[in-house]
C-alpha cells in the first residue's frame, strides 16, 4: 500500500496561514517591538487549536522572513532593527503607487510626503513611491487598495468616483466658481461626508484631501476656439464617468485612455485633443503632441492619497497619526508649488510653441446646465448634495447670478450655471 503523506500541515494550511499573516502584521505594525519576546508555540497552539508542530512551522517561515530570532531553550524574539539604535521599533515599510511621472509636480509632492513621515516617525514607517503607472492603472491601482494588494495610492481625488458615485458629485464640470470656492468646500462637512461613505461603504481613507490643483484645460492638436469646434471631436477622457457624460453633452467623442499613454496616442492621431491637468502638461511633454491649450476652467479638483483602512488600524496610534500629519503637510507644499511652478511652465511651453487660448465658457456652462438633473435625478439625495456644494458661500456673501431653477416639466431643481 501506497505511504500517504502527514496531514499534519496539510490539513492546518489554511489556518497556519492566518496564524503566519498574524503574527506577522503584529510585528510590522510595531505592536510587537524589536526583541520582545513573542507568544509560545504552546500559547499560539491552545489560541489557535492547532498542533505544537504547526505552531513551530509558522515560526520557522517567520525566521526565514527575517522577522523573529528564535534562541535554543529561551524561546522566539521579534527581530532587532538593522537600523540605528534608538529607534523604537522594527521599519514599517508601505508603497505608494501613482501614475505620473517621476518629474511630475504630483509625484514630487509623493516624495515629500515619504520624507516628512520618514522624519516624524524616526524611520519607523518608510514609504516607497512607486510612480508612471508601474502598478497598473489608476482604477487597477484603487481596486488593489480595497483588496489590500497595496498600501496607498496618490492621484486626483476624481479617481474615487470609480469606487462610489458619490465623488461625481465633484467631478460635476463648473460646481465650483472658482479655487475659493473649492478650498471652502474642502473644509465643509459636505467633504467630510463624502469621505465618510468612502471610509464606511468601501474601506477606503482619505489620508489627506487638502493637495489643490488648477482648473483642467483641453489640449488639442487644432484650435479649440469654442463650442463649436468641440462638436464630433475625438477627445480623450479618464475613466471617470462624469467626465465622459460631460463631453458627451458638449458634443465630443469621448475616448478613453490612462494618462501615461495621452502623448503617444496624440502623436498618433488616435484622438485630436485631451482633457488634462494644466500642471502636467508641460512636465509630460503634452504640449509638444498638441500645441494648443484651450483654458475651459471647466473643473477645480484636488489631488489625495489613499490608504486601506484594514492596513491603517494595523498601525499604532502614534503612526497613523503621523501618517494624517505628513499627508496634510504635503498636501499644503503641494498646492504652493502648483501655483508657483505653473506660471514657469506656462512661460517654457510659451517659448517651445504652445499656443494658449482664452474662450468664453459660457456656452459650455449653457450645454451642461442641465446635465447634473439627468445624472443625479433618480438619486435626491445625491442631486441635493450638489446643490448644497453649488451654494456654498463664505458667510457674509450675496449670491450672484448664479443659481438653481425649475426644469421646464422637471420636479427637481437643477443649477442655472449661466
Amino acid at each position: 500500500m501506497q505511504k500517504q503523506p502527514s496531514p499534519t500541515l496539510q490539513d492546518a494550511a489554511p489556518r497556519y496561514r492566518r496564524i503566519h499573516e498574524a503574527l506577522r502584521s503584529l510585528i510590522l505594525s510595531g505592536r510587537v517591538l524589536p526583541g520582545e519576546r513573542m507568544p509560545t508555540e504552546m500559547a499560539i497552539s491552545r489560541e489557535y487549536g492547532v498542533s505544537r508542530h504547526t505552531a513551530q512551522h509558522v515560526f520557522r517561515l517567520l525566521a526565514e522572513e527575517g522577522l523573529v530570532v528564535r534562541r535554543q531553550g529561551s524561546g522566539t524574539y521579534a527581530a532587532p532593527l538593522g537600523g540605528e539604535e534608538g529607534d523604537l521599533c522594527r521599519s514599517v515599510r508601505m508603497r505608494l503607487g501613482g501614475i505620473h511621472q517621476p518629474d511630475s509636480f504630483l509625484v514630487r509632492a509623493h516624495f515629500k510626503f515619504a520624507r516628512r513621515l520618514a522624519e516624524i516617525t524616526r524611520n519607523q514607517l518608510q514609504v516607497e513611491v512607486i510612480h508612471s503607472a508601474q502598478l497598473g492603472s489608476d482604477t487597477e491601482q484603487l481596486k488593489m487598495v480595497r483588496e489590500g494588494r497595496l498600501e496607498m495610492f496618490g492621484a486626483a481625488i476624481d479617481w474615487l468616483e470609480r469606487v462610489d458615485p458619490v465623488y461625481g458629485v465633484t467631478n460635476m464640470p463648473f460646481l465650483f466658481r472658482d479655487m475659493d470656492h473649492l478650498k471652502l468646500f474642502a473644509e465643509s462637512p459636505f467633504a467630510r461626508q463624502l469621505r465618510d461613505r468612502v471610509l464606511d461603504r468601501h474601506g477606503i481613507r482619505v489620508i489627506a484631501d487638502n493637495w489643490f490643483r488648477l482648473p483642467r484645460v483641453l489640449i488639442s492638436r487644432k484650435p479649440v476656439l469654442d463650442l463649436t469646434d468641440v462638436e464630433g471631436l475625438r477627445l480623450r477622457v479618464p475613466s471617470i464617468p462624469t467626465y465622459i457624460r460631460h463631453w458627451r453633452a458638449v458634443g465630443a467623442v469621448p475616448v478613453e485612455a490612462a494618462f501615461h499613454e495621452v502623448k503617444d496616442r496624440l502623436e498618433n492621431g488616435e484622438f485630436d485633443a485631451a482633457d488634462v491637468p494644466r500642471d502636467e502638461i508641460y512636465r509630460s511633454g503634452l504640449h509638444r503632441a498638441a500645441r494648443f491649450v484651450t483654458d475651459t476652467r471647466h473643473l477645480y479638483s484636488r489631488a489625495c492619497i489613499v490608504i486601506g483602512e484594514e492596513r491603517f488600524q494595523d498601525l499604532r496610534p502614534d503612526l497613523r497619526g503621523a501618517i494624517l500629519e505628513a499627508g496634510a503637510e504635503a498636501g499644503r507644499e503641494y498646492s504652493a508649488m502648483v501655483l508657483e511652478m505653473w506660471r514657469n511652465d506656462r512661460e517654457r511651453m510659451i517659448r517651445e510653441g504652445a499656443v494658449f487660448i482664452e474662450t468664453d465658457i459660457e456656452p459650455f456652462r449653457d450645454r451642461t446646465r442641465l446635465l447634473a438633473q439627468r445624472i443625479f435625478g433618480p438619486e435626491t439625495d445625491l442631486l441635493d448634495l450638489y446643490r448644497s456644494i453649488f451654494e456654498l458661500r463664505q458667510p457674509g456673501a450675496t449670491p450672484g447670478r448664479e443659481g438653481f431653477k425649475e426644469v421646464p416639466g422637471g420636479k427637481e431643481p437643477a443649477p442655472a450655471l449661466r
